[in-house]
């Protein structure tokens, strides 16, 4: 409602002040900080990758996808109609 400037409830003031403890809880007990987005970027990337080289470390030896039965098939069954 406050997009046509009202608050008939008058319920704007409390729900600031719950979400601005909300989230007061979580910076502090989280320790959440701030992190420019070129490192998170940087991260999310590296952690990518990390999963990524574990997956070839740990896969079956020899299995390419022109195998035959190669493939894990499709991960929601297929209706024929």
């Amino acid at each position: 409602m406050t997009a046509a400037g009202r608050d008939p409830a008058d319920v704007l003031p409390e729900l600031d002040a719950l979400v601005d403890r909300w989230c007061a809880d979580y910076r502090d007990g989280c320790a959440a900080r701030w992190i420019p987005v070129a490192r998170q970027a940087e991260y999310q990337a590296r952690t990518v990758l990390a999963a990524f080289e574990l997956a070839v470390r740990h896969a079956p030896g020899g299995s390419r996808s022109g195998d035959a039965g190669w493939g894990c098939g499709a991960a929601v069954p297929m209706h024929r109609e």
